[in-house]
């Protein structure tokens, strides 16, 4: 594969799963914006098809979950190179509608961080985590509104970009 700087994509084919995907699309997206890059967008399905796109030579560069870029990378004895890494951000919510009553959602919250916990919940995250393979345990945990404040600033990078204000 040959390596680039992120200004070297000017004008490339850069691949991302599909435009509906925050770390996928809109957050290298909103990255290559701010730089001022402008890239020719292919669409692949998903993280690993566009891996595989990136593999081939097809794409100069992909879009993808870190975790997911490992993963294929380990599996597919395949060398990349980083050329941008996201601040972080947190993993997506559990959101409840206006009109569910505060009540309802305060318990479904405490019931779902509270899983981990209980001997039913746990044993529920347990066999999630296993058909997924993931280590450590994986669970929830509560956050508030404002941690996300960082991934609505991707989005209105783009739709700015887009002209959507």
């Amino acid at each position: 594969m040959l390596e680039f700087e992120i200004s070297e994509l000017e004008g490339r084919i850069a691949g991302f799963p599909n435009k509906n995907g925050f770390t996928g699309y809109a957050a290298p997206m909103s990255a290559l914006i701010q730089a001022g890059v402008a890239v020719k967008p292919e669409f692949g399905g998903n993280q690993e098809g566009v891996m595989a796109q990136l593999r081939s030579g097809a794409i100069a560069a992909a879009g993808v979950n870190s975790r997911v870029m490992e993963e294929y990378t380990a599996r597919e004895k395949f060398k990349v190179r980083a050329l941008w890494t996201s601040e972080p951000y947190l993993d997506l919510p559990i959101a409840a509608h206006p009109r569910v009553p505060a009540h309802v959602a305060k318990a479904v919250q405490h019931a779902l961080v509270g899983m981990s916990k209980d001997p039913d919940g746990l044993k529920i995250l347990e066999t999630s985590n296993a058909i997924i393979g993931r280590e450590p345990l994986l669970g929830f945990v509560p956050s508030q509104d404002s941690g996300y404040q960082n991934q609505r600033e991707v989005y209105r990078i783009i739709w700015k970009a887009e002209g959507r204000q």
